[in-house]
C-alpha cells in the first residue's frame, strides 16, 4: 500500500507588531497625498465603498522609501526570501461607514504572491478585516480586529473584506503586493 498525504490548500496569515514606527508621521503623509489627489480630482475605486484610496504607486514617492524598506525587510525576514519585494503599494482612508467589499489581490489562482496591510490608525470599532477561503465564499471565515502598527501579510489569493468603520475617526492603512 502506498500512502501520501498532500496539503492542497495551505494558506497563511502572518501578523507582526512593528515596534518604534512613527505612525503619526505616516498618517500625516497619507493625508497630504489625499489632499493633493483631491485637488487633482483623483481617488481610486477598487474594492472600497466610500473612503479614499491612492494609486498603487506610492512606493515610487521618495517620502515613502524608508517605509518601503522597513516593509521589505519584514517580508524578506518572514519568508526567508531575499528576492521578495513590494511591487505595488497604496494608502487607504476609511471614514465612518466606509468599507471594502470582498476581493483578492490575485488575478491568477496559480500566482504565489504575498499581499499585506499595515494599520496606522485603528480606532475602536473601525471595522475588522475578514478572510475567507480563496475558492469558496461559504467555507471558513477568519475575522481579525486590526491594531495600530500591525502588519498583516497573507497569500494574495485569500479573499478578504474590511467591515464598515463604525467609529467617528478614520481607519488608515497602507496595503501592498509583492
Amino acid at each position: 500500500m502506498s500512502f501520501e498525504q498532500l496539503t492542497i490548500f495551505k494558506l497563511f496569515l502572518n501578523k507582526i507588531k512593528i515596534q518604534n514606527l512613527d505612525s503619526s508621521y505616516w498618517i500625516q503623509e497619507i493625508y497630504n497625498i489625499q489632499k493633493q489627489d483631491t485637488e487633482n480630482n483623483k481617488s481610486n475605486k477598487v474594492s472600497n465603498i466610500g473612503g479614499y484610496q491612492s494609486d498603487a504607486d506610492i512606493l515610487q514617492n521618495p517620502i515613502f522609501y524608508p517605509l518601503v524598506q522597513i516593509l521589505n525587510n519584514y517580508i524578506i525576514d518572514s519568508f526567508s526570501n531575499p528576492n521578495l519585494r513590494i511591487k505595488g503599494m497604496w494608502c487607504n482612508i476609511s471614514s465612518q461607514h466606509h468599507c471594502n467589499w470582498h476581493h483578492s489581490h490575485s488575478t491568477n489562482i496559480t500566482e504565489d504572491n504575498i499581499s499585506g496591510v499595515l494599520y496606522l490608525q485603528t480606532p475602536l470599532n473601525c471595522g475588522n478585516i475578514t478572510f475567507g477561503h480563496p475558492y469558496c465564499f461559504n467555507l471558513d471565515i477568519y475575522s481579525h480586529i486590526p491594531s495600530r502598527n500591525e502588519l498583516l501579510m497573507f497569500d494574495s489569493r485569500l479573499v478578504h473584506r474590511v467591515e464598515p468603520n463604525k467609529s467617528n475617526e478614520d481607519r488608515i492603512s497602507i496595503s501592498f503586493n509583492t
